[in-house]
């Protein structure tokens, strides 16, 4: 696992917050946890992929609430589904939304990722 890998986590259960900080220890990811006023940062900033946010974004509405969710980002494609095969172990309650920071995504702000993601969720789970 690259040292560089790093799970961004809104996680509203502080039992379930140390599990998965103890899984990220585990497999030696950098574990940071978001807030709803990280809603309007990039996801390439808050990774420190690159320094300053690019983009036009949507500001989150005044009374947003960001759902649980997890982004990972630097992970090799063998590393994540170990940690998803360890998260099941573990037995942690299941976070719906989960995300992959790529090239397509770097420039989303955490509102539009959660946003895109939950509309995905619903479409998939009615």
């Amino acid at each position: 696992m690259q040292k560089t890998s790093i799970l961004l986590m809104h996680c509203k259960e502080m039992e379930k917050q140390q599990k998965i900080r103890k899984l990220c220890q585990r497999f030696g990811m950098e574990c940071r946890i978001l807030t709803e006023k990280d809603g309007k940062e990039e996801l390439g900033v808050l990774c420190a992929t690159y320094p300053v946010a690019v983009g036009k974004h949507e500001m989150p509405p005044f009374a947003w609430q960001m759902p649980e969710l997890l982004v990972f980002s630097g992970l090799q494609e063998n590393s994540l589904q170990l940690f998803l095969i360890a998260y099941r172990e573990a037995q942690i309650e299941q976070i719906p939304l989960k995300a992959i920071v790529t090239p397509h995504n770097i420039s989303w702000s955490i509102y539009e990722l959660s946003r895109e993601l939950a509309s995905e969720h619903a479409a998939m789970h009615p």
